[in-house]
């Protein structure tokens, strides 16, 4: 039976997340190598290793190459990147007071959180929010684009990317 080329797509892409979830499972026993306190640097990493060996996988076998899954550095990149996580900025910020803004939530000063240690921290999501980027933004959401479309792909990946957090719960 031949499958039709939607379904073709929607599993191939549920394939490579898989996959992705395969290798970060595995590399995922590295973490106890890594300083308990860097556990969130080494999901990261590790992740990003993951998603990278998924992604050189998928790209033998579609015969493609990097820049085929829009996986190519470009004059733009570095800048595109400053406007995404300053976009990103912008609109925790404004969810944030919005909720202050709307309930009985109050925002307070904590003395016991200096500024550095928690920017430091905070930098372990540029390298997780990359690997989920390159693992529901390349492959998957390319093929399923054009199979179906931006509002059904955008569906699709919304339901598969739940599920992908449900599971590392």
């Amino acid at each position: 039976m031949i499958l039709n080329s939607k379904l073709k797509s929607l599993l191939k892409s549920v394939g490579f997340i898989t996959l992705y979830l395969f290798f970060g499972a595995i590399l995922s026993q590295l973490k106890t190598y890594f300083p308990p306190q860097c556990e969130r640097y080494a999901q990261g990493i590790l992740g990003t290793i993951g998603v990278i060996l998924t992604v050189i996988v998928f790209l033998k076998f579609e015969k493609k190459k990097p820049k085929d899954y829009g996986l190519n550095w470009e004059k733009l990149s570095f800048s595109r990147f400053g406007i995404g996580i300053s976009l990103g900025i912008v609109l925790a910020t404004a969810m944030m007071f919005s909720q202050i803004w709307y309930s009985n939530l109050e925002l307070s000063l904590n003395e016991d959180v200096s500024l550095f240690p928690f920017l430091f921290w905070s930098l372990a999501f540029i390298p997780l929010a990359f690997m989920e980027e390159v693992a529901f933004r390349s492959y998957p959401l390319l093929a399923l684009n054009k199979a179906f479309g931006f509002r059904i792909t955008q569906l699709i990946l919304a339901i598969l990317f739940a599920v992908y957090h449900m599971l590392m719960m």
